[in-house]
């Protein structure tokens, strides 16, 4: 760290100081936004089913044929799009 000489280098580093805290600051509150969402019991819910149904197509496609690994990829989208839904739903419920 430099040697602070004068006046004007004092309230230089003070001004940078202070611009250094707010961007910290608002890096801090982002963070917290995010953790509140990520903490919804909806998310949750929409995370862990999403997270298994992604193992269990992922281990079908590797063990079966091509035409079983397209109708069981086909029900996991399906599936996906179902719980999406279910989520949009369910973070309505819970707003009111």
């Amino acid at each position: 760290m430099k040697k602070i000489k004068s006046i004007k280098h004092l309230k230089g580093e003070k001004k940078r100081l202070i611009q250094c805290q707010e961007n910290l600051e608002k890096k801090i509150q982002h963070n917290w936004h995010q953790l509140k969402e990520y903490v919804k019991p909806t998310n949750i819910a929409r995370y862990a089913i999403a997270r298994v149904m992604n193992n269990k197509s992922q281990a079908k496609i590797n063990d079966e044929s091509i035409l079983k690994s397209t109708i069981t990829f086909g029900a996991t989208l399906f599936a996906k799009r179902f719980l999406d839904k279910a989520g949009e739903k369910l973070d309505r419920f819970f707003k009111h």
